[in-house]
């Protein structure tokens, strides 16, 4: 198999690395939570926008659509927006091809990043292992990677001439540059290890500018107020107790924590309440994060102030 083929292979296993199949069941009680405080902290008959809805795992949709006039899912995976529809029972589309008016599903990349970006960078750290020169197969993959995060500077999702009275993001920010992350782990061993770190610390800045640039445009699209839900750190269960693990800040979710306490320093936003909670990640794996929801209210006649500098 050539090296395009591989590299699609190792993409392929990636996605399936991301599909937890019992989530909806074991974060039963974590999205009654989510979805009661959202519920109770935003006035009724609005507008809502869930970015990065996924399967919707998370929050309740019956009784957000319930609560709210119009909820909107925005993800890159329309298939996944599709498949955690059918778990409410609700149809993605009318006989007439439209969605339901009071709900809409919108495909949106974040990023910019598409599958042949991400399968290139796959082949190139591939070649790493069929090479008699680790330096070059090095350097290869660190051109593929230089390119995709260029195209990831100029990008700017479509989103952005769309607004809407809430919006709520809940463990999306982490996982807009992990793809790369998790690629050089898996097939990065040809590489020596002092060259794998400086990838991984690039891979590390760049998820972080990513997560930076999601609240800029969650923030642009919300007219009332905003609810970021970000991985503070692990967590562990020690005698029915969860604690936080110490030194275990996850990478673009923390830097997007900091970057709306600096938004409301500089008087872009709002920042006055937060909710914590913890999200039971995957207990096969024996993940769970601490999860920190900050309310960002948008300020009248703010404008570019959302992307005042560090």
């Amino acid at each position: 198999m050539g090296f395009e083929g591989r590299g699609a292979k190792l993409y392929d296993a990636f996605l399936a690395s991301k599909v937890l199949p019992n989530a909806w069941e074991e974060w039963s009680s974590y999205r009654r939570q989510v979805t009661d405080y959202l519920i109770e902290n935003s006035a009724p008959m609005a507008s809502l926008a869930i970015f990065g809805a996924g399967q919707c795992n998370d929050l309740d949709l019956g009784r957000l659509l319930d609560h709210f006039s119009q909820v909107t899912l925005l993800d890159m995976d329309e298939r996944a927006m599709r498949e955690g529809l059918e778990k409410y029972g609700i149809s993605f589309q009318k006989e007439d091809g439209e969605m339901p008016s009071r709900l809409n599903m919108l495909p949106v990349n974040f990023t910019g990043i598409c599958a042949e970006d991400l399968t290139a960078f796959a082949d190139a750290l591939l070649q790493s292992k069929d090479t008699e020169n680790p330096y070059g197969a090095f350097y290869g993959a660190e051109e593929v990677l230089a390119r995709i995060y260029d195209k990831t500077r100029e990008y700017k999702p479509a989103l952005l001439q769309k607004q809407f009275d809430y919006t709520a993001a809940l463990g999306v920010h982490s996982q807009l540059g992990n793809a790369p992350a998790w690629l050089l782990d898996v097939a990065g061993d040809g590489f020596r290890q002092q060259e794998r770190e400086r990838l991984f610390r690039r891979i590390e800045r760049e998820s972080a500018l990513m997560a930076v640039r999601l609240n800029q445009y969650i923030l642009s699209a919300t007219r009332k107020k905003a609810f970021l839900g970000y991985e503070i750190c692990r967590a562990v269960l020690e005698d029915g107790i969860w604690y936080a693990v110490p030194d275990s800040y996850v990478s673009g979710a923390w830097q997007a924590a900091e970057d709306i306490r600096r938004l409301a320093s500089c008087g872009s936003i709002l920042f006055n309440n937060y909710y914590d909670i913890v999200w039971p990640f995957c207990a096969a794996a024996n993940k769970a994060y601490h999860i920190r929801i900050m309310e960002a209210e948008t300020v009248s006649g703010a404008g570019e102030r959302l992307f005042c500098p560090g």
